[in-house]
């Protein structure tokens, strides 16, 4: 089944836009973005890890989110099932790999929507705290608390009621949701520079320690962090693309968007440091000793955002109703960015036909996953710092695969048929621009390129510079170790399940009784059904008619 033969599709291209732009907009611009660049900083600053995101913006983002677009518009199925459309039975895997990295994700990005609701509550119930040390007990002490777990509850219970309903009540909320966060976020930024100190906190920012150009820990976490801000390749462009119009343009759509969200996360990294930096001026007086204090808040410096904005917010006379509405647009963006990590993997089961067009069964199945797989990272902040280690960078793995998929199929037909469609008299017909070779380039040599060369780099070089004598064991949260493990496992699973399928048989005797029609369902069915090439809405009609006619003919002859 197809998103267009549902009948679910947007309604026009600004909302697309807006959803697509709420996946990425949320915690990983406020929250992870700015505490990466505090954790990739030199001693004269974080610059040098700016150049390298803005490099792979370049380079990664924008070439594979035109890619992801133009293949959910064209496929019209999730993840897993356009590997095999365009790359063959055989990449299936690669597809699955993606949806699993995505998911995994998704378990722990619950966790900190959770953070954003349980703030929201307490700014409503309570004094803003006005020094570090009681922003610090106010985190500290929720870690050590039930509810970082209720927090968790309540946001997986409210996620799964909206998905319920599917995709046209998300562009309805995401349309409302996301110009209110961005003016929020912009007004709010304005503010911060007027502060004393704030200056200098902006020099430290963009200002480059060169010798971290010698780091290959920089250059992947900027690489990394693309991909997590952006969301290239996570498949999620191309599982919202699904749902999109004949007419909407990939191309346009495919640079405006990773555009647009990284210039968002920079304000919000300008917002951090300039309130971040003109506090701590009352308690230190060197960049260093106050870059020390931004890493150690909290583990890999989870609580940064958490513990400074309150602080800021103290400082000005309406400052706890502007921190109400503040968290109040976080947590729901927070909530839209989860919504499309939850409709990753909710795709492929709808595409599956297991539950015919039924959407409910499949996400019962998506919420038992997230209650049971998240819960650990709600548990431990140890765990949620390991998972977004190794799945934000299994990202770089999810890029490469996508690029391998369109040189499977061929950059340059890729290019020609599925980006830069022939002109048209069709007035529904897309107006988008053209791609020119370069992007052939960056995607059969470039892309492929820098996931060899970082990652031979990073595994080398970890171990060396590191200097902690556990690198090699898989169970320190962050090892290189733990996650190479992890990442082998899941594509060793990913092959199994591959081969399965390729290998089929049309029963399932090793299965119980029970089980076996349904699994017979999912795994055969939906490869008779994918063997038709993928149709646009206007033709699933006249194709349905035909399906039912010849069944008709079929009864009568019998």
């Amino acid at each position: 089944m197809t998103a267009s033969s549902s009948g679910d599709q947007f309604s026009n291209v600004f909302t697309l836009f807006f959803t697509v732009l709420g996946c990425a907009v949320g915690t990983g611009n406020l929250w992870r973005f700015p505490r990466i660049v505090a954790q990739e900083a030199g001693a004269d600053g974080g610059g040098a890890f700016l150049l390298q995101w803005i490099l792979f913006l370049c380079i990664w983002s924008i070439p594979l989110i035109i890619g992801e677009y133009a293949v959910g518009k064209n496929t019209r199925v999730g993840i897993a099932q356009s590997f095999k459309s365009l790359g063959g039975e055989s990449h299936i895997w690669m597809g699955i790999f993606m949806t699993v990295v995505a998911t995994w994700i998704g378990f722990y990005y619950a966790v900190v929507t959770g953070w954003c609701w349980f703030y929201l509550v307490y700014v409503v119930l309570n004094p803003l705290p006005t020094k570090p040390e009681e922003a610090m007990a106010v985190w500290n002490t929720f870690q050590d608390s039930p509810w970082r777990v209720i927090a968790f509850l309540a946001v997986v219970i409210v996620a799964m009621a909206i998905c319920w309903k599917g995709i046209k009540i998300l562009e309805r909320a995401n349309a409302v949701l996301v110009p209110t966060l961005l003016s929020l976020i912009i007004g709010t930024v304005i503010w911060a520079f007027t502060l004393p100190g704030a200056g200098a906190g902006l020099k430290f920012m963009f200002t480059p320690d060169w010798r971290q150009f010698l780091n290959p820990t920089g250059w992947i976490n900027a690489l990394s962090q693309n991909a997590w801000d952006t969301s290239a390749g996570y498949g999620a462009v191309l599982t919202y693309s699904v749902y999109a119009r004949s007419r909407d343009p990939a191309v346009k759509l495919g640079i405006l968007t990773p555009i647009v969200n990284n210039t968002i996360s920079l304000i919000c990294g300008m917002l951090i440091f300039s309130i971040s930096f003109s506090l701590l001026d009352k308690y230190v007086a060197t960049p260093e000793a106050k870059l020390e204090i931004l890493k150690n808040a909290g583990p890999a410096s989870t609580g940064l955002t958490f513990m400074w904005l309150p602080l800021m917010y103290s400082s000005v006379g309406p400052g706890r109703i502007l921190a109400i509405i503040f968290f109040l647009a976080l947590s729901a963006a927070a909530l839209s960015s989860l919504l499309g990590l939850i409709e990753l993997p909710l795709r492929p089961l709808i595409d599956s036909g297991l539950f015919g067009s039924r959407r409910e069964p499949a996400l019962a199945i998506v919420t038992f996953g997230l209650l049971a797989f998240g819960l650990p990272s709600a548990l431990s902040l140890n765990f949620l710092v390991n998972q977004d280690m190794v799945w934000g960078l299994g990202l770089i793995l999810s890029g490469l695969f996508f690029s391998v998929l369109i040189i499977k199929f061929g950059v340059a037909r890729f290019r020609e048929e599925l980006i830069n469609l022939p002109p048209s008299d069709d007035p529904d017909a897309s107006n988008d621009w053209k791609v020119g070779k370069w992007w052939e380039y960056v995607m059969k040599f470039l892309i492929p390129v820098q996931v060899a060369v970082l990652i031979g780099w990073w595994v080398i070089y970890a171990p060396l510079s590191s200097g902690d004598p556990q690198w090699w064991n898989p169970f320190k949260s962050t090892s290189l170790a733990t996650v190479l493990l992890q990442w082998g496992l899941t594509a060793a699973c990913c092959m199994g399940i591959n081969k399965f399928i390729e290998h089929r048989q049309r029963t399932v005797p090793w299965m119980p009784a029970f089980i076996r029609p349904y699994l017979e369902q999912a795994l055969f069915q939906t490869q008779v059904d994918t063997e038709q090439p993928s149709a646009d809405a206007e033709s699933l009609p006249e194709m349905n008619n035909d399906t039912q006619l010849t069944q008709l003919e079929e009864e009568t002859e019998g």
